[in-house]
């Protein structure tokens, strides 16, 4: 079923009563009425693509360079292929407006998520931030490798915390992709269509195949390559400050010490935490080791660490 035909379905279940909508819902199977539902309320489609792209205009951007296109859908299908669904291809569209979004974690020194609707519709999305540029792969390698940490659970479908970057890279129902780097090459960006993550009844069962027999023991010996700039979210009950050097500094404000330590950390996400971190009576602990530097902030019950290199 693809987008003009969820846009029919939508428009036509608005419009009838909730008689007829009833008598029509007998004539069709269990998995049909999920999906005309889906379309009447949400305006998506199975794959979770949008009937409407909300008269979105393209940006008018120049192509990609072909070596990028190359790298960038070689590096997603051979993952795709791991789960016996179809090759991506690649969509300008969706490059576009990565490529707006990769600009503006930039501009604004952190990771976020945003220009994702686009003519078509809505964009699925995955981002990427390093201390230095990376090459394309390395990121969908990052993304790809939640499938072991912090692993997808393949007998229990489903959205689950953490692993929300490996299941757009295989969703089955998305068929184009567009990914673009920051001009520093350190934010990476990429946008999906149909865009996948779609939570209704069935949906990741259906479009997150296991991977196939004879990749999973390779999969789970594949070394798991991180963000630099990806927090990680530790257990509340572990000292994760007993792990630091006997030279790190801890603070509840900024202190000279902190400021001392901080200088020269090149990500802005981290500072701007560890102020947050003190407005809120929070504790901050900073390991620096050269151009090693390891924050742990810890705020009430929650305990987040922030590992980075440059």
């Amino acid at each position: 079923m693809g987008t003009g035909a969820s846009a029919t379905i939508a428009e036509t279940a608005k419009s009838v009563s909730d008689d007829d909508l009833k008598a029509a819902f007998k004539e069709v199977s269990a998995a049909d009425r999920m999906r005309i539902a889906a379309a009447a309320v949400d305006g998506i489609d199975q794959y979770g693509a949008v009937a409407d792209g909300g008269g979105v205009e393209s940006p008018g951007l120049p192509e990609a360079p072909a070596d990028w296109i190359k790298e960038c859908l070689d590096c997603h299908n051979k993952f795709r292929a791991n789960h016996g669904v179809p090759a991506l291809e690649w969509s300008h569209e969706c490059y576009e407006f990565a490529l707006l979004q990769a600009e503006t974690c930039q501009a604004n020194g952190k990771i976020s998520h945003g220009n994702q609707q686009g003519p078509s519709g809505f964009h699925g999305q995955n981002t990427y931030g390093c201390s230095e540029p990376d090459p394309a792969c390395n990121a969908v390698q990052a993304w790809y490798n939640e499938i072991k940490d912090p692993g997808y659970d393949f007998q229990s479908p489903g959205p689950k915390p953490g692993v929300h970057h490996f299941t757009q890279v295989v969703w089955k129902g998305t068929t184009k992709v567009g990914m673009a780097k920051s001009k520093d090459g350190c934010f990476m960006v990429a946008n999906y269509f149909p865009g996948g993550n779609v939570t209704n009844e069935g949906y990741y069962k259906e479009n997150i195949p296991s991977p196939k027999a004879d990749m999973w023991a390779k999969l789970m010996a594949v070394e798991v390559i991180e963000s630099k700039s990806k927090p990680q979210v530790v257990d509340a009950n572990f000292d994760a400050t007993a792990e630091c050097s006997k030279s790190a500094v801890t603070a509840t404000s900024m202190t000279a010490e902190m400021e001392a330590a901080l200088k020269g950390c090149p990500f802005k996400d981290y500072l701007e935490d560890v102020k947050k971190a003190f407005d809120k009576k929070g504790k901050v602990t900073v390991d620096r080791q050269g151009n090693d530097v390891k924050i742990v902030i810890e705020v009430g019950d929650v305990i987040n660490e922030l590992n980075g290199s440059w």
